[in-house]
């Protein structure tokens, strides 16, 4: 069903209600209409098979929880349920970057049809970085053959500066800034972008030489052409790969990176 805009015409109170409330969720569309209600479904279940059952023992073993669950609703409706949506043959998850804690949507898997799906990273995200993309993809074979995603940083850096030696620009980053005028702190990168090249989107390079900025610097990519390699500021490219590596990026000066182990 396409998504179409309503105006909301009127919003009355029911008065008080004591009895269960549920919240639920559809993954990306987030919402749909049933029994024309707009309203969430619930996100996705795992089942760890530790007994090597066959799909028709799974399917009904997730037929017989949606039935003990429904058992414990007030109103079960016959359009609750789960279906079975991939046979996954390895699975991992990762930490969200700001916590550190393990959430939903934050994972990867290869199913037994060699099929690699990848939600919530960064890297999988519009403002990703182009040249952590490539790497990625280059990868991507071997995550699915070996089913493993993890990688040697020294491997991860070679490809890279492979990557970088072709096209400096691929790990640049977009800015859509607004008048300088707009922020109220000058210090601002979005400001000193705007000051420095004007408002609208602008491409820019990350690096500690030249262009907007302080300790972290973003130039055009005419202005790049007089840096090199090491001049470039590749954090935000690292923290893209981060979770495909084994090891750790340490910082030896600005700037400049180093992977150990």
């Amino acid at each position: 069903m396409p998504a179409r805009k309503e105006k909301i015409v009127s919003i009355k109170c029911l008065g008080e209600f004591d009895d269960y409330v549920y919240d639920l969720e559809v993954e990306d569309a987030h919402t749909f209409m049933a029994n024309d209600i707009f309203v969430h479904n619930t996100d996705s279940v795992y089942f760890k098979d530790n007994k090597k059952k066959s799909k028709g023992e799974i399917v009904q073993a997730i037929k017989d929880i949606t039935y003990e669950i429904k058992s414990f609703t007030p109103f079960p409706q016959d359009t609750f349920g789960f279906a079975l949506e991939e046979e996954i043959d390895y699975l991992e998850f990762f930490p969200n970057e700001e916590t550190g804690t393990f959430g939903k949507k934050n994972y990867l898997y290869v199913t037994k049809n060699d099929k690699l799906v990848i939600k919530g990273l960064p890297i999988m995200k519009r403002n990703g970085l182009e040249v952590s993309k490539r790497v990625l993809k280059k990868l991507w074979p071997e995550i699915v053959k070996n089913r493993n995603c993890r990688f040697p940083v020294e491997r991860i850096q070679t490809e890279i500066i492979e990557f970088l030696k072709e096209d400096m620009t691929l790990c640049s980053k977009a800015f859509a800034v607004k008048d300088a005028s707009f922020y109220k702190k000058a210090g601002q990168i979005e400001a000193q972008i705007s000051t420095m090249y004007g408002k609208g989107v602008h491409h820019l390079i990350p690096n500690t030489k030249i262009g907007a900025g302080k300790s972290k610097r973003f130039c055009t990519f005419e202005e790049a052409k007089k840096l090199t390699l090491n001049d470039l500021d590749l954090s935000l490219v690292y923290s893209n790969l981060e979770p495909f590596t084994i090891g750790e990026v340490k910082v030896l000066q600005k700037g400049v990176f180093s992977w150990g182990g």
